[in-house]
């Protein structure tokens, strides 16, 4: 997207970034800039990180966030060169005395979501489950035994950004009761219920990854209605969003169902007992021609009248669409868009 129209805080690195990429030589490996000009991208923002944390060292209360995807973003393998970099990061952060006073937080917002690891069952799990490291100063830990206990216990629970808020909200001494977005989520200096589910942490049902799955076979029938249920939902959300662009309805090429490459079968949400109906949950890959690969979670509510279908929560694409979609500017037209070829 655009981004800000202005700074969202005292000290903002991405005009950096852009004029770095304008004026200087960009090198790009798996469609990303990662070098401009002598320095990597990772390197810039490292060296930011590391002259905040010094700058800021000595100040009652400050928050930084540094973020960098160019290395990870579409290569599982890729992040694997960051290691000295950051080891050597991290080792400033502790010559520096950043850990004394400062809680650091490592973490990415989700893992691979396309590619060829995304063709086997593994690849849904690793989506689905970015890693979260937390660092908090000795001292504090020390003084809140309460806290240390909790942190142990919860790093082997159920949780997610929601809670994450609310214990930075925690170590700001501000009186946050709960997030709007997850009424039950908390912070994590509290100790997390182990039976918690993924509705109790905000997670929406296609990214949760408690039940348990097993594998169905693709020429199950009732596999096969789901995916051709799965495939007119796509046609017909490509077909609103046309409409609401305004966009010739020959803009995307007509799809066509291949059909289902693989399909699991999870535990229902409601899982109490209904005498008058069966509900089951599968997630599904479905392949169309053009190529795509959509991945979504279906829930199906059998009955004596028939069979009710409903995709819960969000579809994914899991191959790479970006060099088929320049005819469009949406967005979201352009996850499920592949571009006719007279446009």
């Amino acid at each position: 997207m655009l981004g800000f129209v202005e700074p969202p805080s005292d000290y903002y690195m991405r005009p950096y970034m852009l004029a770095a990429h304008a004026l200087m030589p960009v090198k790009n490996k798996n469609g990303l800039p990662i070098c401009a000009g002598p320095q990597s991208a990772a390197d810039m923002i490292f060296n930011y990180a590391r002259d905040f944390a010094e700058t800021q060292h000595n100040l009652n209360k400050y928050f930084g966030l540094f973020w960098l995807n160019s290395f990870s973003h579409n290569d599982v393998n890729a992040p694997a060169a960051l290691d000295l970099r950051l080891l050597e990061l991290l080792k400033d952060l502790e010559r520096i005395g950043t850990y004394n006073s400062t809680a650091v937080i490592l973490l990415s917002d989700h893992g691979i979501r396309f590619g060829n690891i995304r063709n086997a069952f593994q690849g849904f799990l690793e989506g689905r489950l970015p890693f979260i490291f937390f660092h908090f100063p000795p001292g504090f830990l020390d003084d809140n035994p309460a806290i240390r206990r909790n942190l142990i216990i919860n790093k082997n629970r159920l949780t997610s950004p929601y809670d994450v808020h609310l214990t930075l909200q925690d170590l700001l001494d501000n009186d946050v009761e709960n997030a709007p977005g997850c009424l039950k989520c908390q912070s994590l200096f509290k100790e997390v219920n182990d039976n918690r589910t993924c509705n109790d942490a905000g997670i929406d049902p296609h990214w949760c990854t408690c039940p348990a799955f097993t594998p169905e076979n693709a020429s199950n029938p009732l596999v096969i209605r789901v995916g051709e249920y799965l495939f007119h939902k796509i046609l017909n959300r490509t077909k609103s969003l046309i409409l609401e662009e305004k966009a010739p309805s020959t803009l995307c090429e007509k799809r066509r169902l291949i059909g289902v490459v693989r399909a699991h079968r999870s535990r229902p949400i409601d899982e109490s007992v209904h005498l008058d109906k069966e509900i089951q949950v599968f997630v599904v890959v479905v392949v169309t021609e053009p190529f795509a690969l959509f991945e979504a979670s279906v829930q199906a509510e059998i009955t004596k009248n028939g069979t009710n279908y409903e995709v819960l929560g969000f579809i994914s694409r899991l191959d790479s669409y970006f060099p088929y979609t320049k005819c469009v500017q949406s967005k979201m037209l352009q996850f499920y868009c592949h571009c006719a070829s007279n446009t």
